[in-house]
């Protein structure tokens, strides 16, 4: 595939209330999508992840309840992404996910094929790694999965696994 193959323009790819939906096999791709989700205050949604797993990512507005199983997580809102870093949670394989709202939010569901399931868990923003590289007007914050803020980062979901 080229760059031009690639790329989806703003406004082509939403499905009903929701402004983004991207699967892997409507993007010609193999293993990732993504889904961004519009909740009207009060309003609520179930999915199942079937071969997917799924982070729940807050992308603007109130805070979100995510119910992964029986598990629940609270996800706070913020004003955009430009805003801070967020919560989020991460929803395995074969799981049945509720997303409720008492605000109204935008979220995103960014998927990708597995075979391996995992518990549901939560990252507060608070434990999302942050580096700073570069100097002066190049000065940037980086949040990369990199092998130091992977191993912190299993260290978060481990211990914020709540108790069954």
């Amino acid at each position: 595939m080229r760059g031009a193959d690639l790329h989806l323009p703003s406004g082509t790819t939403g499905a009903g209330s929701d402004p983004v939906v991207v699967t892997p096999e409507s993007a010609g791709w193999v293993h990732c999508g993504l889904r961004v989700v519009r909740l009207g205050p009060g309003e609520s949604r179930s999915f199942a992840t079937s071969d997917d797993e799924v982070a729940v990512v807050p992308l603007s507005g109130g805070g979100v309840t995510v119910e992964i199983d029986g598990v629940t997580f609270e996800l706070a809102g913020r004003r955009s992404v430009f805003e801070r870093v967020s919560d989020w949670a991460y929803a395995p394989i074969e799981s049945v996910v509720e997303l409720s709202t008492d605000e109204g939010c935008e979220v995103a569901l960014a998927s990708a094929r597995a075979e391996t399931r995992h518990e549901p868990a939560a990252v507060a923003a608070l434990d999302v790694p942050v580096e700073v590289r570069g100097a002066g007007q190049a000065t940037r914050q980086s949040r990369p999965p990199s092998p130091r803020s992977t191993s912190r980062w299993r260290s978060a979901v481990r211990a914020r696994r709540p108790a069954r």
